[in-house]
Order: structure tokens, then sequence, then C-alpha cells
């Protein structure tokens, strides 16, 4: 969306208003092609009706938010610990505020704005479908590397921003990011605006269904003077009559509404820009472009989105279902009310206790006593010209308990209610229990960060419709030259050479933008412990080695990485490779050597066997020598067949 101050203002067009005819019914391609100021194309009365509408309009909306409003104040009062006087029970009475909104508040942002903004890498482009030829890769990292460069070093405002957004939700409740392009800096910019300054009707459904969105905001005379004086907008009158101060600010309504400007019965969205004192309206700018424009197939225009510059940022749900969120200033106020209560009733209990008091008789007269009051420095005595018994009988002192254990217990009990609420335990804000297990640690540390996890995951989400609107806006206004001059890539000139148009860069289409934190690994320990895990896999087969280390190394936020890593292929992939050749020939030599010891058994075996079998053969035949003689005395001849005696030893061998 164009700044309102600064819709692609072109000198040479200047006049076009007076020289176009004064109709409204003109179609919306003449509309978007218009480069002057719109609302110079509307009748004087038409003019008077709008301002009147917009101003009556942006009343019924804040009156309709009033009680969310005084709570947020009081929310904000709260965090801020402003000092009050009280008198009550005795003047100057205690008024402490434990700050347990503020404590919750310095958590939350310290910890998100950490996880947001990840060194200067805040975004990521990510690649979506198939990417057989690698074109969407490269176009995702050229992105990244832009939308980076974008938020980190051109647009100032948008570091300081995330820091006040991330911090004074957990208070409000809802925070509000403007994103438009404003032509005089030639770049986007990206402005934190607190919800009080963002309003709404608060019965609407949501932020973006609601009929109207404005804000207010407060030029000086100065600044009027100069768009008066550039034809950015229409010559007024403005309320800056003020003798005292010459330069004080005037009140405008910049308002996104539906009107319908080109009289087809079909209501467009607009910006308008209206002085609120007089009503008049000084400028009118399209809030829609072609691409937000369904057409039929016969080319009538059925539905238009609008094109919102404010992106609605919110803590918790309402419980109502307002259209603004809750934070923990709604959510604790009744109970930090009793915290604050019963600690100030302890310490002026104990400002009873020690300072005393009572009643003097009138009938006892002590010098430099005044009103009844006489100061005793440590170890000092006075003289009074009273005897003992009379000095004792004309004092009475009032006996004061003191605080009383059970608020002190009491006290205790709604801290640890108020920390369950805001997730602010030791264990999250750096103080562990002394000689606890790591494992244990990390398992409260991550149920403590539940709450934490599901409020960041809002952010994450809101963050996301940002970018897509930074990114839109790139396709929209930013001139080729800047970014061929940032990416400097002989690629991408040639392709530019070839007829690629640098808009094509920032179609989304097949690709997401998305901030580069993951919203469930909010903690540095959360990250190193999954880059522990992930370290484990390092040299295994199959596994890239130097992704698994670059992963390492960005867990620990080692800026720049990839210049670690040696050019021309991975050496630790070598060196994993090796290491799997070397542990498949040790298995194969394991084998190999199994083998043989179990040939070599069997081996030994049989030749055990023979051994034995030798030794029996030989013992049977000689018995059959010795113990059966014939008559003849002549040993006997051995068979063919083996039958006989001289078989068995014929069998053996």
């Amino acid at each position: 969306m164009l700044n309102p101050t600064d819709n692609g203002y072109d000198e040479e067009l200047d006049g076009a208003a007076e020289r176009a005819p004064v109709s409204v019914a003109q179609n919306l391609a003449d509309i978007l092609a218009f480069r002057g100021n719109l609302i110079e194309l509307m009748p004087e009365d038409e003019r008077r009706r709008l301002g009147a509408e917009v101003v009556r309009e942006y009343r019924i909306d804040e009156a309709s938010r009033k009680p969310w409003l005084d709570g947020v104040e009081r929310a904000i009062k709260l965090a801020k610990q402003d000092p009050e006087a009280k008198n009550y029970p005795f003047l100057k009475a205690s008024n402490i505020k434990y700050p347990v909104l503020t404590a919750a508040a310095i958590q939350f942002g310290s910890r998100a704005y950490g996880a947001v903004t990840r060194s200067d890498q805040p975004t990521v482009t990510k690649v979506l479908g198939d990417d057989p030829n690698g074109l969407k890769a490269a176009r995702a990292s050229r992105l990244t590397a832009w939308n980076n460069y974008q938020l980190m070093y051109a647009m100032d405002e948008w570091d300081r921003g995330t820091d006040e957004l991330l911090h004074t939700i957990p208070v409000t409740g809802a925070s509000f990011r403007k994103v438009y392009w404003d032509a005089s800096l030639g770049r986007i910019v990206a402005e934190h605006t607190r919800a009080q300054h963002v309003c709404v009707h608060n019965d609407s459904p949501s932020f973006d269904r609601a009929p109207r969105q404005t804000q207010p905001i407060e030029y000086y005379p100065s600044e009027i003077r100069r768009l008066i004086k550039l034809g950015k907008w229409a010559n007024h009158k403005y309320d800056a009559d003020d003798t005292e101060d010459s330069q004080k600010a005037v009140r405008y309504l910049e308002q996104l509404r539906f009107i319908d400007l080109d009289g087809d019965g079909l209501d467009e969205p607009y910006i308008v820009t209206v002085e609120e004192c007089y009503e008049t309206p000084v400028r009118l700018d399209p809030a829609f472009s072609k691409r937000s424009m369904m057409v039929t197939g016969m080319g009538d225009v059925e539905t238009i989105l609008r094109e919102s510059p404010w992106i609605d940022y919110n803590f918790l749900p309402d419980m109502d279902g307002s259209v603004y969120g809750m934070g923990f200033g709604q959510l604790l106020e009744s109970l930090g009310a009793a915290i604050n209560t019963m600690l100030n009733q302890i310490v002026d209990a104990g400002t009873r206790q020690n300072t005393g008091g009572g009643f003097i008789a009138e009938s006892l007269r002590l010098k430099g006593a005044r009103g009844g009051v006489m100061q005793i420095n440590p170890g000092e005595y006075k003289f009074v010209k009273a005897d003992g018994q009379a000095l004792t009988n004309s004092i009475h002192t009032l006996t004061f308990p003191g605080p009383s254990p059970v608020q002190f217990q009491l006290v205790e009990f709604l801290l640890g209610a108020a920390q369950d609420i805001t997730a602010v335990k030791d264990v999250l804000t750096g103080d562990a229990p002394s000689g606890q297990a790591m494992g244990s640690t990390m398992a409260l540390i991550e149920q403590g960060l539940q709450v934490f996890s599901t409020i960041y995951t809002r952010v994450y989400r809101s963050m996301r419709r940002e970018l897509r609107l930074m990114h839109r806006l790139n396709g929209l206004y930013l001139p080729a030259e800047t970014y061929m001059k940032f990416q400097d890539s002989p690629d991408l000139q040639q392709m530019v050479q070839q007829g690629y148009d640098i808009r094509q860069e920032f179609d989304l289409e097949g690709m997401d933008v998305a901030p580069s934190a993951d919203p469930k690994s909010v903690t540095d320990m959360q990250r190193m412990m999954r880059a522990e895990y992930v370290g484990q896999f390092k040299g295994m087969p199959g596994m890239n080695t130097a992704e698994i280390i670059k992963f390492q190394l960005e867990a620990a936020h080692i800026p720049k990485p990839e210049r670690f890593f040696a050019q021309g292929p991975d050496p630790m992939a070598g060196l994993a490779q090796e290491k799997a050749k070397h542990e498949v020939a040790g298995e194969k030599a394991k084998v190999m050597k199994t083998m043989a010891e179990a040939e070599k058994i069997n081996q030994e075996a049989e030749n055990a066997a023979l051994e034995r079998g030798a030794t029996i053969g030989m013992a049977g035949g000689m018995g059959g020598m010795e113990g059966q003689p014939d008559d003849t005395g002549v040993l006997p001849v051995p068979q063919p067949n083996g039958a006989g005696p001289a078989g068995q030893m014929g069998g053996q061998f």
C-alpha cells in the first residue's frame, strides 16, 4: 500500500486533476492509472459528505472500544510502576506495585526479540513443489539475501519497531505494523503502530473484516504546507491557530473504507485522509490493485480484495471475541491488585509496629515536644519535668502486632499463580536449582516454555503476513536497477538481457517467504540440544556431514558458517566414505578369519579321527594273529573283499 502522502506522485502530472473531467463515473482501470490525487475528481458536495462520514464513523468505532482502552491504560500504568501518593490508612502509606507484569513483559520481549532477529538473517524464502532445474531454489536464495538486507540494513525502523512491538504486546495484548511504499525514500517503510492508535469497531469479527480501519496521525504545520505545495494534498483550512505554539500538531484521520467511486454499485476500498476539525478530505488513494480484482469471464468485476497497510499482532485471543487481543495486563489485573494490597498491608503493619504511637495526657508537659511529637535519636535520653509515675500514667502507647505470617503465605501463593500465567519460572530466568540433572532441567524448561511457544506462534503468523506484504510491494514498486545492483549476478543479468522481468522475482507462486526463526525452538539451549542430537549422525553412510556441521554452527549463531568450508568436494564426505570402506573391509577380514579358523578346526578333527581309526585297526589285526592261529601256524592271507580279519585291516587302510 502506498503512503497516502507519497503515492507515486509525479510532478509532471501536477494539475491533471484540473484538466480531467469532474466525474466519478470512471472505470477501475482509469482509477488505477491515475497518478494524481483522486479527491480532486470528486464534486465539492461529495467531498463534504465523505469527510463528515469519516469523522462520525471513526468516533463510533472509538466509543465501541473504550472499555478495552481503559484496561490498556491501567495495564500500562501497572507495567511502568508509576509512583503514586497513598494516604490510607495513614499519610504517606506504602504503595508498592510488585513488578510481576513488568517482569513478564521483559522476559517475553527479550526471548522473542532474540529469536526473531536471528543475527542478520530474520527471513527465509522457501521453495514449494518440484524444482527439477533448480531455478526456484536459485531465485529463493536471491530473495532471501535481498529480504534480509532490506530489513536489517535498509529499513532502520524495522529492527527498532520489532523490539518495541515484542515488549508492548504482553502488556496491551495487541499491536500493529504499518507497511507501505514511501516514494520519497524509494523504499518500503514498516512502522510499529500501537494498538491504541489503530481504531476499528470492537465488535468486528476480525481486523481484516472490519468495515473501517482508522489511524489518527498528527502533522506539523510546516509538513502540511509542504504537502499542499507539492500537490499531494488538496488545499484546505486546518486548525493551527494556537497563539502560544505556532508549530502545534494538527490531527488528521487516515481511514481505509469502501467507496463507490466509479458508480457501478460495487464499493471499492480506498484510503482517505481527512482533517478532523473541519472534516475536510485532503487525499484519496485506491487500496487495491489489478491483482486484487477478481474478474468474471464476461469481464465484470466480481470481487475486490482490499490491501490494508496494517498488520495486526495479537498476544492472546480475547475471551469475548473482541477484535483486539488480550495481554498479561488484562489477565493479571485483579491478581496484581491482590498482591499489591497484601504487600502494602505487610509494610504498613511493620511501619506501625516499628514507629509506634499512642496518647499523651494534656496535663503532661514535655519540653521540646511540638504537637505531641518528640524525636529521640538512638542512645539519647531527654530530661523532662515529671516523675516516673506521672510520666508512665500520662503516656499510653498503642500496641501493633506487626505483619501476619498468613499474609506472607498468601503473597507467596498469589505470586506462584501469577508465574503460572506468565510462564516466568526461576529455571526460565537462569536460576536453576543446583545439583539438578541436565535432563530434568531441560524438561522443566520445555514445559515452562509451552505457553511462550504458543504465543510466539501467533507472532510468527503475523510476521509472515507482514513479509508477504513487503514482498508484494517490492514486486510493484522496487526499481529494477536497485535490485540488480544489490544482486550483482552475471546469471541474473543474462536472464534480464534475454527478456526476464525483474518483477517475476517477487512472484510467490511455487514459494513462500517466512521468518527464519522456529516458533517451537525459541531459546539457545533448545537449539543447541537439537544441534547436538543431529551431530551424532556425522560420518554415517548416506548422511551429509557438511550440512550437519552447518546446522550446528547456525544453532550457535555463528555468522556466515559457509566460510569455514573448503571449496570443492566435501572433505568430510570423503572421510566418511573412506571410513565406510575401511569398516566394510574390516568386516570382510573378520569373516575370512572366522572361516579359516572353522576350516582349521575341521581339519584337526579329521586328523584326530584318522589317528584314532588307525590305532583301532592295528589293535584288531594283532588280536587275530595271536588269538586264533591256524593249525599250520601260517598268517592268514588277506581277502580281496575284506572278508575275515584281514578284511578289517584292509577296510581301515
